[in-house]
C-alpha cells in the first residue's frame, strides 16, 4: 500500500517549486499534510499552490478528497487555487499575474498585519 499522504511525505519535486520561488524573492509557507494545498502563496491575492510530481503515473496525480474539498472552497470565494506538475507551469502564473499587475507581492507594512 501507498504511503503518499502519510505525515511527513513531501512530493519529489517540490524542492524544485521552493527554489524557483526563494529565486524569484516570492515569500511561501509550506502548508502541513492533510492541509489541502501544499503551498501558501504570500501574495495579493492570496493563492494556494498544490504539487503534483509528473513522474507518479496520472492515478497517483489526482487530488485527494481533501484536496478537492479545499479547491472548492477556494472557487467559491475567488481565492486561486493552481495545481502544478512542473515549475516552468507556476512560472507561467506567477509571470502572467506580475505582467498585468493583478497579482502584486505584498509590502512589507501589509505583512505585518
Amino acid at each position: 500500500m501507498s504511503n503518499r499522504h502519510s505525515p511527513g511525505h513531501r512530493d519529489a519535486n517540490e524542492k524544485q517549486f521552493t527554489e524557483y520561488l526563494r529565486r524569484a524573492n516570492v515569500k511561501y509557507f509550506l502548508l502541513p499534510e492533510g492541509a489541502g494545498a501544499d503551498i501558501l502563496i504570500y501574495l495579493q491575492p492570496m493563492a494556494l499552490f498544490e504539487i503534483k510530481n509528473p513522474a507518479q503515473p496520472p492515478s497517483a496525480r489526482t487530488l485527494t478528497d481533501t484536496e478537492k474539498d479545499t479547491q472548492e472552497h477556494c472557487n467559491e470565494r475567488g481565492i486561486p487555487y493552481y495545481v502544478f506538475e512542473t515549475v516552468e507551469q507556476m512560472a507561467a502564473v506567477l509571470n502572467h499575474y506580475v505582467e498585468f499587475a493583478e497579482w502584486k507581492p505584498l509590502q512589507s507594512k501589509e505583512m505585518e498585519k
